[in-house]
Formats: C-alpha cells, sequence, structure tokens
C-alpha cells in the first residue's frame, strides 16, 4: 500500500495539471508546468551545490511568487526551509540564521548586502533567485519523483519568541503539514476551482496554509501586489473582489480591518469561507461582517500553536454569536485529544478555567536543538517520539462551555501586575466592549522606563465616535477594581498590525508616545508633539529604505528612496497620520523634519481633546466610518 505523502500529494497535481493557473501575482498567472520547471531548477541547485538530504536551507525574498517554487524545490531535495523577513535587520537575521544552522540561503539580488551581513560570520552558501526563475525552460526532471521519494519528517523551520522574546525555532513536519491540509479541503469541499489568498507573511507559519492548501487541492495561489494591500482596508476589499478570492485566511486584526473598508451586499461575491486564527476573536468583530454580508459567507474561527501545527481546533461560526463576548476555538480537528487542567495532575470541571494541553501525533518535533525546552512543555519530547502522541503543554487558558466547544480566556502572560495589582488585560478588553460601542480593543500596560512614575493601563480602541469616557468608567468601576480601568483612551481608525497580521505594540506604544507629547502643557505641546511624529516617521523611514542610518534633515531621495519605496510611502502616511502627501514633495528636498511639520499642521495637532482624563483621538473626523 503507497502511504499518502505530501511530496506524492504536491507531485500528483504536477502530473496531472497543465495550463491551470497555480499562482496568480501582478497581473501575472504561472501555471503548474510554469511552477515545476522554476521549482526543479531549485532542486537540481541544491543537488549542484552538493547539498545533503535534511540540511536547512534559507530562504530571504521579498517577491512572494518567487518563495512558492523556492519552498517546493527545497522540499523536493529533501531538505528543510526557513523563510526570514527581508524587514528584519541584519542582527535579527543574524540571530534567525544561526538559530536555523542553515547550510544554504537563497537571496533575492537586491537583498544581497544584507544577506551577507548578516551571514558574516557564518560559512553559508548564498545564491541568487529572481522572478527570472519562471524563464527556466525545458524539463522539469525528476521533480515529481523526487517529490514522491521525500522523506516525511522534518520540512520547515519557524519561531516563536514565547514571553521571554528570544527566538525559538520550531522544526515542524511534512506529514503533520498534510493532515491539516488534508483536513481543511476535505471540511471545505475544496477542490481544483479553489482560489485562495496569499495575506500571511511567509516567514509566520500559517502562510503554510496559504500555499499548500490550494496547491494539494489543485487550485490557485493569488497573491496581492505589495503588503501594503493587506495594510490597507479598502485595497483589501477590493483585491479580493478583483481577484475573485474564495479562501482566505487571516488574523482577527486583519478581518477587523477588512471589516472597515467600505462593506456592502455584493462585496465578495465568489467568497465562500474567512478562517480567522492568531488572536482572540469577539462577537462584536463580527457585527459589522454580518450587517453587510450576512450569513453567505462561513466564518470559521482557528486556533493552533506553532508548537503543534497550524491549528488543532475549529468553530464554525452563525450570526448569532455576535452576542457572544468571545467566539470559542471549538472542537479539535480528528486525531487531536483535548485536556484543560486545573494543575499538573487535575483536569477542570465543564466551566472552571485552566490550562489547554493538546495531544497528537500530527504535531512537530519540536524546538530545534532545545532538548530541555522541548522536556518543559512537550510529554515525551517529541524530538524523540517519533511515531507517538505527544501532548503539548500550550500555556493558553481555556474552559469547557456547556455545549461543548471550548473557549478561549487568554495568555497567562497577559495576566500583568499593574500598580502591584494583578490584572487580566483581555478580562478589561472584554469588559470595555461588552459596555460600549467599541468596535475592537487592546489594552497594554505602560511601565515608565525611569521607574519614577506608576505603570499606567492603555486601552486602544475603535470606534465610530469618541466614547463617553465619563459614563463608561463609571459603568466599569461597578464591577472592576480600581486597577483594571485604563488610566489613558487613545482613539484609532483601525488596530496596526505587524508582518504577522497581528496587533503591533510597537506601533501602539509609539501611538502613546504621541499621545502624552499632545498632553503637555500648552507652551511646549507644538514640540513635544513634533517630536512624537518624527520618532514615528523615523522608524517608519527606516523600515522602508533598510537603513538605519537615516537622519532627521536627509531627504528621503538621497537615502534610498525609489519608485517602490515613494508609493509605500504615501501609503503608509495615509494609513497611519491620515495625511494625503503629494507625489511632488517627495521630490522637494522631503526630510523627517519637513514631514513632521506638513502633518503637525495638517491633522494632529489639533486632535480635539476634551477635559476628561487621557483622552486622545488619532481618527480622523469621517463623516462615514472608515472612509
Amino acid at each position: 500500500m503507497t502511504i499518502r505523502t505530501l511530496g506524492r500529494a504536491l507531485a500528483a497535481q504536477f502530473e496531472a495539471e497543465h495550463a491551470v493557473p497555480a499562482l496568480e501575482h501582478r497581473g501575472r498567472t504561472i501555471d503548474y508546468t510554469e511552477l515545476a520547471f522554476a521549482a526543479y531548477a531549485i532542486a537540481d541547485e541544491l543537488a549542484r551545490l552538493n547539498v545533503k538530504k535534511g540540511a536547512h536551507v534559507g530562504v530571504l525574498v521579498e517577491d512572494g511568487s518567487v518563495i512558492v517554487p523556492a519552498v517546493i524545490g527545497i522540499l523536493a531535495r529533501g531538505c528543510v526551509f526557513a523563510l526570514l523577513d527581508p524587514a528584519h535587520p541584519p542582527s535579527h537575521l543574524r540571530e534567525l540564521a544561526d538559530a536555523s544552522d542553515l547550510t544554504c540561503l537563497f537571496v533575492e539580488d537586491t537583498l544581497f548586502s544584507i544577506a551577507a551581513e548578516a551571514l558574516s560570520n557564518r560559512p553559508v552558501s548564498i545564491r541568487p533567485i529572481s522572478a527570472q526563475i519562471f524563464a527556466t525552460a525545458g524539463s522539469c526532471g525528476s521533480l515529481t519523483t523526487e517529490l514522491a521519494d521525500t522523506a516525511e519528517r522534518a520540512l520547515y523551520l519557524y519561531f516563536s519568541s514565547g514571553t521571554s522574546g528570544k527566538q525559538k525555532p520550531i522544526l515542524g513536519r511534512a506529514d503533520s503539514l498534510l493532515h491539516f491540509l488534508d483536513w481543511e479541503i476535505a471540511t471545505l469541499g475544496l477542490d481544483a476551482t479553489v482560489r485562495v489568498s496569499q495575506l500571511t507573511s511567509p516567514s509566520h507559519d500559517p502562510y503554510l496554509r496559504d500555499v499548500f492548501t490550494p496547491l494539494v487541492a489543485g487550485g490557485t495561489v493569488c497573491l496581492p501586489d505589495s503588503r501594503h494591500v493587506v495594510l490597507s482596508p479598502f485595497e483589501l476589499a477590493r483585491w479580493i473582489d478583483h481577484a475573485q478570492i474564495e479562501v482566505v485566511h487571516c488574523t482577527p486584526t486583519v478581518f477587523r480591518n477588512l471589516c472597515n473598508g467600505g462593506l456592502v451586499g455584493r462585496s465578495f461575491e465568489r467568497l465562500t469561507h474567512v478562517l480567522i486564527a492568531g488572536e482572540q476573536l469577539r462577537g462584536k468583530h463580527l457585527v459589522a461582517w454580518y450587517e453587510a454580508i450576512g450569513d453567505r459567507v462561513q466564518l470559521v474561527n482557528l486556533y493552533g500553536p506553532t508548537e503543534t501545527t497550524l491549528a488543532k481546533l475549529y468553530y464554525f461560526i452563525s450570526p448569532s454569536d455576535v452576542d457572544r463576548a468571545a467566539i470559542p476555538i471549538g472542537q479539535p480537528i480528528n486525531g487531536t485529544q483535548l485536556r484543560i487542567m486545573a494543575t499538573s495532575s487535575e483536569e477542570c470541571v465543564t466551566g472552571e478555567i485552566g490550562e489547554l494541553y493538546i495531544e497528537t501525533a500530527s504535531g512537530t518535533l519540536g524546538y530545534y536543538r532545545q532538548p530541555l525546552l522541548n522536556r518543559d512543555v512537550f510529554e515525551p519530547d517529541p524530538a524523540e517520539s517519533l511515531n507517538s502522541p505527544v501532548t503539548y503543554k500550550t500555556g493558553d487558558l481555556v474552559r469547557r462551555l456547556d455545549d461543548g466547544n471550548i473557549e478561549f480566556v487568554g495568555r497567562r502572560d497577559r495576566r500583568q501586575k499593574v500598580r502591584g495589582k494583578h490584572t487580566d488585560l483581555g478580562q478589561v478588553e472584554d469588559e470595555i466592549i461588552k459596555r460600549s460601542d467599541v468596535a475592537s480593543c487592546v489594552v497594554n500596560v505602560v511601565t515608565d522606563a525611569e521607574g519614577g512614575g506608576p505603570d499606567r493601563l492603555v486601552a486602544y480602541y475603535v470606534a465610530r465616535d469618541e466614547l463617553r469616557l465619563a459614563s463608561l468608567e463609571q459603568q466599569l468601576a461597578r464591577d472592576l477594581p480600581a486597577s483594571m480601568i485604563p488610566d489613558v483612551w487613545i482613539r484609532v481608525d483601525s488596530l496596526p498590525t505587524n508582518v504577522n497580521g497581528k496587533v503591533d505594540d510597537a506601533e501602539l506604544a509609539a501611538l502613546f508616545s504621541v499621545s502624552q507629547s499632545m498632553r503637555s502643557d500648552e507652551g511646549g505641546q507644538d514640540a513635544a508633539t513634533e517630536r512624537g511624529i518624527e520618532d514615528r516617521l523615523l522608524a517608519l523611514w527606516k523600515e522602508l529604505l533598510r537603513n538605519d542610518s537615516i537622519g532627521l534633515d536627509d531627504p528621503f531621495m538621497e537615502v534610498g528612496g525609489d519608485s517602490l519605496s515613494i508609493m509605500l510611502l504615501i501609503a503608509r502616511l495615509d494609513e497611519e497620520f491620515g495625511y494625503n502627501l503629494a507625489l511632488w514633495q517627495v521630490f522637494e528636498q522631503l526630510t523627517i523634519r519637513s514631514l513632521s511639520g506638513l502633518i503637525t499642521g495638517t491633522t494632529v495637532a489639533a486632535p480635539g481633546m476634551g477635559a476628561l482624563k487621557g483622552t486622545v483621538s488619532h481618527a480622523d473626523n469621517r463623516d462615514d466610518f472608515g472612509r
């Protein structure tokens, strides 16, 4: 009996498909034959370099369409791929490369200097790769044979920082990935006509379902033209319609932002499923969606740590769930068992909160070369138990509802001390949403860097109008201790996201810094506000231009600006500052200092602060919410 493997599943599609679209990106369609040619070129290059099977191969590429044949070619060679994010500074890339134990790195031409700096201390072979790989003509050689012969163990490395911030490489398995893909394809009824969006950053493991779900089904991976499409609610909504997307995988933050993209009843006519994962999803997050779209698109809530492979629980959402405070994470997929533990040896009863343990034979190989950490959170060590079920202690707090579904309550590390009192930040968010017209909310603790001031609880919220804070705080005070009532309220158009599509805490911290500058006394307010704006702009320019030595008076075009970065700058200024920068202004010796003055004098200098404590708005005064 032939065992079905990920390699064989992909090989079957390459053997069956010819002119069927495999990838669509920037107006170009790449069929399965062209994809096979490109993937074979990667596998052949690894063979030519004598890269051994099982070796770890990195990919440092911005063009999403190039990453797909790279990972398939690495799989065909029997190697392990690690996808690195070009947005990370060389020091961070060096840390990831060291943790990944890379042997070879495929790099886009424009990123060679970054790769050389990041790998200066490692004997890694750096090989060029570009979209020209699709111009490879001729035979795809033995690709399908090599795919069919690949081992079904180690396939990829992704990173989890956990609560310590230290990067921990997780070694994923091909057979476990296929287990999830088969579940999703069967559960959603997907076939060779399916068109799936690729919205997740390749450096985040949900990327695997964006790409491999449609390819194993024989369908099409659809990539937006740039990451800016994901960041802009209106552009994302337009693109999903234009690309005729049927299946979307995204985080709750991206979903909430999409709901602010001017949805109407005729939006997303071809869309059938939206699968949401990565953060807690709340009932109020669904209201705008169901008001515009109704129930013709099935929303699915997924849950699963990187350590257990993509997703292990699922819940089919219905319109009635808008009345829930939190959307359940549901029931386990096949081959998964759950326990909710009050202690290491005592299970919880229904309704009792405890830590979620996940048992599965389709997990990962655990943390790469970190046996002590494996033994701390896995039972037994997955690297030593290849054919047995392994239990993973998630660190997530959940409870079983009366209907049998599991509800996520929060992370242990979301329970922080505020002014000496233990505070559940998730509970504060729930209470705010329950008692107000807030569409979404994130509460963080801000500690005085100098240690001279008290900790402050800061609530960032999305709402149509400014909150009536005095009334809301009175309501909160009836049920919550004073330590759980936010000290500062900051209204935003949408919650900022990082490259993984999750809430960007660094950007929220920058907003807090600006809000505090605005609250300084009138004599110094303008200067303080400009300093906050300058700090945010400096971080943005460094990100867009990949240049850490930019000064406040350096013209944009003289420190690396080009046509692409200009467009990204204009888009990001509109998204993050509500400022519409004209193209001609970029070429007028635009500096951070001059741009800060433009923004301050246009949108930020008059935020409309009231007499209520710590309140400031970063949302535009727009007649139609989100427009």
